[in-house]
């Protein structure tokens, strides 16, 4: 992250204005403050997701638009990875570029998908060279191709991006007044139905709902004023469950729901509810 970071630097105080960076940096905490001495020149960063099919549950660095990769049929690559942190998609497989030896060939990854929003987001910047780094990662992600579930998800995030969209819409007057920032539109959040099932002497599910996809964590213990042990949800659903291990046998026990959404900016927590673990 030191090498990126001293890369983007050096960028920034020699004039870049548009930086790809074909590894997962968005993350580092290193190569994030870098980020936003570069965009305070007026620089937009765009990173690779990253190829090993996991989700991210970080929250989004919005100094960095993250790309997540497509195929050329428009679905997700099941390789790319996905989360909380993916802004934007492009295509990912077989692309055509250089390699060693003045040659051609084929590669695959979402270090390819990411330079082909760099390259837009340089256009956007040439139609339109007084729009904000903010403004120029809005623009990308309002005139992108919805893909997946409406509006972002974290497999797309925004969508796969349009080029000739994004440079017809950056010359509309005000282009980004109907952007959000950060980009996941606000929305209220809400737990429903926790239940407790499957109960044994040292096991229990718990499943809820959520209305909006979220990241759950339970906070559970046999105290209802010290729940003391934590279980993570991390899949971005609004199906959620978990199961509790290593119980005791015969013994009351309490949980809280939390539920984050929205990059972390939405957060609600249920109410304390109990089970009893069956005897042995």
């Amino acid at each position: 992250y030191t090498t990126i970071a001293n890369g983007l630097i050096w960028a920034a105080d020699h004039g870049a204005r548009v930086a790809n960076i074909s590894y997962e940096v968005t993350s580092g905490l290193t190569a994030a403050a870098a980020a936003q001495y570069f965009e305070s020149f007026g620089g937009v960063i765009i990173a690779a997701a990253g190829n090993n099919a996991v989700f991210d549950s970080a929250i989004d660095n919005p100094d960095v638009l993250t790309v997540s990769a497509t195929t050329n049929t428009d679905s997700f690559a099941t390789w790319s990875n996905r989360g909380n942190t993916i802004d934007i998609s492009a295509p990912g497989v077989i692309i055509y570029t250089t390699s060693y030896g003045n040659n051609y060939t084929s590669v695959t990854g979402t270090s390819f998908s990411a330079p082909i929003v760099a390259g837009v987001a340089a256009l956007v910047k040439s139609v339109n060279s007084g729009l904000s780094a903010q403004q120029i990662q809005c623009v990308i992600k309002l005139s992108a191709d919805d893909l997946g579930d409406s509006g972002w998800d974290p497999l797309y995030g925004w969508g796969r991006v349009n080029a000739a969209r994004a440079i017809t819409y950056a010359q509309v007057p005000n282009p980004t007044s109907s952007c959000l920032n950060p980009g996941v539109p606000s929305a209220t959040l809400t737990i429903s139905s926790p239940s407790v099932t499957n109960k044994t002497a040292t096991s229990a599910t718990i499943s809820w709902t959520t209305n909006i996809p979220s990241t759950d964590t339970v906070y559970y213990g046999t105290s209802k004023n010290n729940l003391n042990q934590v279980l993570n949800d991390t899949t971005q659903t609004t199906n959620h469950s978990v199961i509790l291990t290593n119980l005791s046998a015969k013994t009351a026990y309490y949980y809280q729901i939390k539920a984050v959404a929205n990059y972390g900016e939405v957060t609600t927590t249920s109410r304390v509810s109990g089970f009893r673990t069956r005897a042995k």
